[in-house]
């Protein structure tokens, strides 16, 4: 976990700072160019999801998928 992180952090991706209340932690957040990182892989993953729904799916298959997405939904919350 330690070299993943120095990695981001060496990439400008997180920051780290000491934890005020306890001079043993480091407080880590994600920078601006982090954000914007994790803002484009959601948006080429969504995008790459609209293509390949409208492109392998029908009408009626997409509106199955519709009606589950509350169960899919519930259950990503339950586990």
């Amino acid at each position: 976990m330690g070299e993943t992180l120095a990695i981001l952090e060496q990439r400008g991706l997180i920051a780290r700072v000491p934890d005020p209340d306890d001079g043993r932690r480091v407080i880590l957040s994600l920078t601006d160019a982090g954000r914007a990182a994790v803002h484009a892989k959601r948006a080429a993953r969504n995008a790459l999801l609209t293509q390949v729904l409208a492109s392998e799916f029908t009408a009626e298959e997409r509106a199955q998928l519709l009606s589950v997405a509350p169960l899919i939904e519930r259950l990503g919350q339950a586990v």
